[in-house]
C-alpha cells in the first residue's frame, strides 16, 4: 500500500511516463511559468495558473517543482549556464590586451543575448518580476554567487591590466571593477524595458568607451603609468 507523506492535498500518485514524457512535460511546465511569472509577477501566480496554462494540471507543476522558488531557481539555472559559458570565455585570457579583449568578451555576449528570444523573457522574470522576500531566501543567494563570480573575473582581468600599465590613471582595479558592474546592471536593465534599445550597439557603444577611458591611449603612456604606479 502506497502511503503519502505529502499534505493531503498535494497527494497525487501521476501516472507511470518515460523520462523523455517527464522531462518534455517538465520543460513545458516551466515555459508555462515563465508566461505566467511575466504576465502577472511571482507574487500573484499559483501553481494553478501555471498548470492551465501548461496544459496539465496544479498537481502535475507540483510534482515536478514542488514550489515557485523551485521554477525561478530552474529558470535561473537556464540563464546560469549561458553566463557560465561567457565567464569561462574571458577567464580563459591572459594576453597582453586584457582590457580589449574584456570589451570584445561584453560585446559578443550582448549579441548572443540580444538574439536568443528565450533569455530575454528570462532574464525579465529574474530581474523585473520578482519581489526578494524572506521567502526568496535561496534566490538571493544564487544571485549573489553569480555576482561574486563576476566581480572576481572583472577583478583578475583589471588587475592584469593594472600590472601591465595598461589601466589609465585615475582607475584603480577597485573602480574599475565598480564601474564595469555598474554599466553591465544597467545596460541589462535599460534593454530589459525600452523595446528600442539596443543591447549589441547601444550597449556595444558604452562599453567601448568605457573601455577607451580606461585604457592607455600609447606605449609612452603606459610605461609612464607604470612607472608613477
Amino acid at each position: 500500500m502506497h502511503v503519502c507523506k505529502r499534505p493531503q492535498r498535494m497527494c497525487i500518485d501521476m501516472p507511470r511516463r518515460t523520462k523523455p514524457e517527464a522531462e518534455h512535460t517538465r520543460e513545458t511546465v516551466l515555459d508555462a511559468a515563465i508566461q505566467v511569472f511575466l504576465d502577472q509577477g511571482v507574487a500573484r501566480a499559483t501553481l494553478e495558473d501555471i498548470g492551465r496554462v501548461a496544459g496539465t494540471t496544479r498537481g502535475a507543476v507540483y510534482w515536478h517543482f514542488h514550489s515557485k522558488i523551485n521554477l525561478l531557481i530552474a529558470i535561473d539555472e537556464r540563464v546560469r549556464l549561458f553566463g557560465e559559458e561567457v565567464l569561462a570565455k574571458v577567464g580563459s585570457y591572459s594576453g597582453p590586451d586584457p582590457l580589449g579583449e574584456l570589451g570584445r568578451a561584453l560585446i559578443a555576449a550582448f549579441e548572443i543575448i540580444e538574439s536568443d528570444p528565450h533569455l530575454r523573457p528570462m532574464l525579465t522574470v529574474l530581474l523585473l518580476r520578482c519581489e526578494y522576500t524572506s521567502e526568496m531566501a535561496p534566490m538571493r543567494e544564487r544571485q549573489q554567487r553569480s555576482n561574486e563570480a563576476l566581480r572576481a573575473e572583472l577583478g583578475r582581468i583589471s588587475r592584469l591590466a593594472a600590472t601591465a600599465g595598461l589601466l589609465a590613471p585615475p582607475w584603480r582595479p577597485e573602480t574599475a571593477v565598480t564601474a564595469l558592474r555598474a554599466l553591465l546592471a544597467g545596460l541589462i536593465h535599460n534593454w530589459l524595458q525600452d523595446a528600442e534599445f539596443r543591447l549589441a550597439v547601444d550597449g556595444g557603444d558604452a562599453v567601448r568607451s568605457l573601455m577607451m577611458s580606461m585604457g592607455v591611449s600609447s606605449p609612452s603612456a603606459a610605461a609612464r603609468s607604470t612607472s608613477e604606479a
